[in-house]
């Protein structure tokens, strides 16, 4: 494995790439690309993957960088639907899979729960792939990737007690009581710490690379700290990156903010990439090895396992939506639109990467491990063939974004309002000091911002008009920059002009183009 393992993060560098480009989701070309890879090199899957790497080198990063990508404030507006998919509906489906595979194949149940927690995590990826291509309105999107961050966290700190359990051979209730209390308070209690500890940090020094190079240290260090005090490491990724999130969005420190969306989106990009990747590579490895049933069983088992956890999610959903109006009756008040929005909750819940990761970090020493890793590889890569089907379903629901666009002009408006009425008391300041801001600059600064407030302010019939001549300008503004980057492509190879005053200038045209959008 180690032998070809830049060859396997080369193609799947490329397949995602070329994913990305043409605007689908690549997770099955990718786990294709693996087979591929598998079939042409058949030592590339030489060597057992070292768990402890997986989990400190891999999950723990991926899981704080969604952590660092959500909002505190989103996380509790949905917070009761959150909470229940990530907490109720993870437990179910730890134990009724478990519970069904025991029976099943005869797994230790410790073992067959272990699985059920592997499976227990849904992935906000397919959720996204699915609104680029018709349009799911944010109420739908918050609650997908709320549940996909807090049941990583939930769902790997089960598993952590019921490999110990299934490891050990016999284990008490009072044990696993004690395994759990001890993960859940030791990896929230070192999460609290870390993330304001990080966050006092980031404010302090203030320069983007500094910054940027304590974030990447993060997960690393505080995944350490928590498993040496036998804390959850990754229930301390979720709530340190979601602390750090909260309390550093709002500072002043842009160029921060700007490389550290850009540092980890790439981080995320390669590690969902390898890991989907790497199912492919050991698909075919790893089922040689299983003996605990024949393959039209296993074959059986994945298809079973999947449409099971698909019912159980729709009819977790359906308990709710026929509870929850006497419970919060406010957010049920609109019964139509709500019952369309939970049935697209209930298609998607696709498994992914984190699976796939968590499946990987099972010990070596685990009962049924390659079964185990086998049939969480099965259930991945079925229900990504599923979001096929599940995505012109949800298409026909129609699902209304109206609200989104009027929140977001409304965000915007306001924004813009407020730019302007700070333009106004600078002007006032700057006339009160008898040093008044000339003419011409007031009128270009005004004209800009009022603009912006007409853009978002105007009434239907206008808004069209005032829209296309924003486009107009852009697309004259993206011109013009172009042509400045070749003028400066010509004074590079025409003249003696130093190198930094060539960077500096670069810079600021790629500042310039971004501001543009």
């Amino acid at each position: 494995m180690q032998d070809h393992l830049f060859l396997i993060v080369g193609v799947a560098v490329a397949v995602a790439a070329i994913g990305r480009w043409r605007g689908f989701n690549p997770a099955i070309a990718l786990i294709g690309a693996g087979l591929a890879l598998e079939f042409i090199f058949p030592s590339v899957t030489a060597g057992d993957i070292n768990p402890e790497l997986v989990l400190s080198l891999v999950l723990a990063p991926l899981v704080f960088a969604a952590g660092l990508g959500s909002s505190a404030v989103d996380l509790r507006r949905v917070r009761r639907s959150v909470l229940l998919l990530a907490v109720g509906l993870v437990i179910i489906t730890t134990f009724v899979v478990g519970w069904v595979v025991s029976a099943v194949v005869g797994l230790s149940l410790a073992a067959a729960c272990a699985l059920g927690a592997i499976l227990a995590p849904t992935d906000a990826v397919a959720a996204s792939s699915v609104a680029k291509k018709i349009g799911l309105p944010q109420r739908v999107q918050l609650v997908i990737e709320g549940e996909s961050l807090a049941n990583d966290g939930t769902a790997l700190t089960v598993l952590r007690v019921a490999v110990v359990a299934a490891v050990a051979g016999s284990v008490t209730l009072f044990d696993a009581g004690e395994i759990l209390f001890l993960a859940v308070v030791g990896g929230i209690g070192v999460g609290v710490v870390g993330g304001f500890g990080v966050s006092w940090l980031i404010r302090l020094s203030g320069v983007p690379v500094i910054v940027n190079s304590i974030l990447i240290i993060t997960p690393f260090v505080l995944y350490r700290i928590s498993e040496s005090i036998e804390g959850s490491g990754l229930l301390t990724m979720v709530i340190a990156g979601v602390w750090i999130a909260h309390t550093t969005y709002a500072s002043s420190q842009y160029e921060s903010r700007i490389q550290a969306t850009a540092v980890w989106s790439l981080i995320t990009f390669l590690l969902e990439a390898i890991a989907f990747c790497l199912v492919g590579v050991e698909l075919f490895e790893t089922a040689s090895g299983v003996t605990q049933a024949p393959r039209w069983q296993l074959l059986a088992l994945i298809v079973s396992i999947t449409l099971l956890l698909f019912l159980l999610r729709a009819l977790f959903m359906w308990l709710w939506f026929l509870l929850g109006p006497r419970l919060v009756a406010k957010a049920f008040e609109d019964r139509r639109s709500t019952a369309k929005d939970f049935v697209a909750i209930s298609l998607l819940g696709v498994r992914g990467p984190v699976s796939v990761l968590a499946a990987f970090s099972i010990p070596a020493d685990f009962p049924g491990r390659a079964f185990v890793i086998t049939l969480t590889f099965g259930v991945v890569i079925l229900s990504l063939l599923l979001t096929t089907v599940a995505s012109p379903i949800i298409d026909r629901l129609n699902l209304s974004t109206t609200t989104d666009e009027l929140s977001l002009a409304h965000a915007r408006a306001s924004v813009a309002k407020a730019a302007l009425k700070r333009l106004d008391e600078i002007v006032a300041e700057a006339d009160q000091s008898g040093d008044p801001i000339p003419e011409s600059m007031l009128n270009r600064l005004r004209s800009m911002a009022v603009r912006r407030v007409e853009l978002h302010t105007a009434e239907p019939d206008r808004a069209a008009e005032v829209k296309t001549h924003v486009r107009t300008i852009r697309g004259i503004q993206r011109e013009m920059l172009r042509a400045e980057r070749s003028a400066l492509v010509r004074l590079e190879r025409t003249t003696k002009t130093p190198g930094p005053v060539i960077r500096d200038l670069t810079n600021d045209i790629d500042v310039r183009r971004r501001a543009i959008g």
